[in-house]
């Protein structure tokens, strides 16, 4: 990003940014479940995964929850203030100039922004765990 660059530059930057995320999390999240069942007990008198494994796999499956939730809150957010402002448009309340040029509530995007960030923590605690476990085979 060079300086001086519009403001609107800066938030389509930050959402590739995020979007890039959101997809190396989900990857690693699901890289994640392959290392825990990797290192699963395969005997018959042993738990099928050593605790630190369960709690790594039980953030990873959070951290995958959550993307899963982030997306299905913005689509029912986006659709729902698409149609509110489409019925505006429809009964005059807006002028079709005006819809051009509607801001997406900040009180909407706060909740997929959270979510978007305990994700990313969640995964996070899941590979400490995977660490944690790797280091005591050591």
């Amino acid at each position: 990003m060079k300086r001086g660059s519009p403001l609107s530059e800066y938030l389509k930057q930050y959402r590739e940014v995020t979007k890039t995320t959101s997809e190396i999390v989900r990857t690693l999240s699901l890289t994640g479940v392959v290392v825990v069942w990797t290192f699963r007990n395969s005997t018959e008198n042993q738990k099928l995964f050593a605790d630190l494994l369960i709690k790594a796999l039980l953030f990873i499956i959070i951290s995958v929850t959550l993307d899963l939730m982030q997306y299905i809150f913005m689509s029912i957010s986006l659709k729902l203030f698409h149609k509110k402002n489409e019925i505006k448009l429809q009964n005059n309340e807006i002028k079709s100039e005006e819809a051009d040029e509607l801001e997406y509530p900040r009180t909407l995007s706060a909740i997929p922004t959270i979510i978007f960030y305990l994700k990313i923590l969640s995964m996070f605690i899941g590979y400490f765990f995977i660490y944690k476990y790797i280091i005591q085979l050591a």
